[in-house]
């Protein structure tokens, strides 16, 4: 796979390249190419990432043994990050549409999905703070969690892990997701009623 390449006029990318670009390319989308060169470690530049992934997309088919494989890993990783910003904006709109102060405002319809592992309180902390540091930023919520007084003394809270806190998000937004969807479907319903 790589020796075609190679012929193409590739002789300076090693298989070590080939794989870093791959990695980079489901990790980052296709198209950000200066993310995928910063990945390379500094041995590509970005004209010679931009003339490599040309030529990978445009000859890859026809050229990579297993393209099927290498493209469905590139699309796969594409789908997370869709979702991992359809996630972000569901937060964000949430967290505007709790007015000027969501931190004591926010609320959630959890119908089934409350558990009972974490309070509201806490919850409301999570999207809030989720949202100011960023989807996906475990670690550092986890910090914040920690230098919160108001959780001082909530021992359970402090001691969730990062991923255990990721998860937590991850299932409010799915909350959100389907509060949006029952919202939609009652106005569909309401213009459909209002029409007739």
């Amino acid at each position: 796979e790589l020796e075609e390449l190679d012929a193409a006029g590739f002789k300076d990318w090693t298989r070590n390249d080939y794989s870093r670009f791959i990695k980079s390319a489901e990790k980052n989308g296709r198209d950000k190419l200066n993310d995928i060169a910063e990945d390379l470690l500094g041995t590509k530049t970005l004209e010679e990432v931009t003339t490599y992934s040309e030529a990978f997309w445009r000859l890859g088919p026809t050229h990579i043994g297993d393209w099927e494989k290498v493209s469905k890993k590139i699309e796969e990783g594409e789908k997370k990050i869709a979702e991992k910003s359809e996630m972000a904006t569901l937060l964000t709109s949430k967290v505007k549409s709790a007015g000027d102060n969501p931190w004591d405002n926010l609320t959630l319809k959890y119908g089934n999905n409350r558990g009972k592992l974490f309070n509201e309180e806490e919850d409301r902390f999570l999207l809030c703070m989720t949202d100011k540091l960023g989807y996906g930023r475990w670690e550092e919520l986890k910090r914040e969690v920690r230098l919160r007084p108001e959780f001082r003394f909530d021992w359970l809270f402090k001691s969730r892990t990062p991923i255990e806190l990721g998860r937590r998000v991850d299932l409010l937004i799915r909350v959100i997701r389907s509060e949006n969807n029952s919202k939609e479907k009652g106005s569909k319903k309401q213009k459909v009623e209002h029409d007739e």
